[in-house]
C-alpha cells in the first residue's frame, strides 16, 4: 500500500471494482494480465471507534459533561472539566474509571489513551469539613432550638429557630448569634448558640 492512507480505515487489499464486488487481491499477491489494462482499487475497512462517557456519580446539581466524539484506538483524549456539576457538601476531585475510586484516576484536563474499549468516567468527590452547632437553652427546659443544617457544611449557612415551651416566651439568642434571629453564615468553625427564654405566656 505504500504511504496510502484513509483516515479512520484500514487498508484491506485491492479489487478490480471500486465497491469490492470484483476480483480481490491481497497486497503482494499475483495477478495475471489478460489482454487488458487493469485498474485496482484500494479497499478499506472501517476502524472501530470508541466513546468517552461522564457520570456525575451522585451529583446533586448540574449535568455531567458530554463528549460526542468517536475516538479511534490509541487516541489521546483530554478529560473534561467539571462544568456545572456539583454535589452538596463535597468538592470535585477528578474522574475515575470506577465509581468508588478504585480504578484509574484522571485529574480534569489531563490525558487518557483509548485502549480498544469505550471509557466511562465517574466524578470523584471529597467531603467538605462540617462543623457542629452546640445548642444551649436558658433556663433548661424552657424551650428548644433547631438549627438547619446541623452540622453546618464548610462555608455554608445554617438557620436556627427557637420554640418556647408552655409557660415561657423566647427573648433572644446569645453566643454566636445575638438578637431575635439566628442566621450563621459562611461557617468555618464549630458554633455555639444560646437561646434565652423568660417565664410567662406569650400573647
Amino acid at each position: 500500500v505504500g504511504d496510502l492512507i484513509k483516515t479512520g480505515y484500514n487498508f484491506a487489499g485491492w479489487n478490480t471494482v471500486a465497491d469490492g464486488t470484483g476480483i480481490h487481491y491481497n497486497a503482494g499477491t499475483q495477478l495475471i494480465i489478460n489482454n487488458a489494462n487493469v485498474t485496482l482499487y484500494a479497499q478499506w475497512t472501517v476502524l472501530p471507534t470508541y466513546t468517552v462517557t461522564y457520570n456525575g456519580n451522585g451529583n446533586t446539581g448540574g449535568a455531567a459533561p458530554i463528549d460526542n466524539t468517536a475516538y479511534l484506538n490509541s487516541a489521546s483524549v483530554t478529560t473534561q472539566l467539571v462544568g456545572d456539576l456539583i454535589k452538596t457538601g463535597y468538592n470535585f476531585a477528578g474522574w475515575n474509571t470506577v465509581a468508588d475510586g478504585t480504578g484509574i484516576h484522571y485529574n480534569a484536563g489531563t490525558q487518557l489513551i483509548i485502549n480498544n474499549a469505550d471509557v466511562m468516567l465517574y466524578a470523584q468527590w471529597t467531603a467538605l469539613p462540617t462543623y457542629p452547632i452546640s445548642i444551649t437553652v436558658n433556663p433548661a427546659g424552657s424551650g428548644s432550638v433547631t438549627c438547619t443544617p446541623n452540622p453546618a457544611i464548610h462555608n455554608g449557612n445554617s438557620t436556627c429557630t427557637a420554640t418556647a415551651n408552655t409557660g415561657y416566651t423566647f427573648s433572644a439568642f446569645d453566643g454566636d448569634c445575638i438578637g431575635a434571629t439566628c442566621q450563621l453564615n459562611s461557617v468555618t468553625s464549630n458554633k455555639n448558640v444560646v437561646a434565652n427564654f423568660t417565664s410567662g405566656y406569650s400573647l
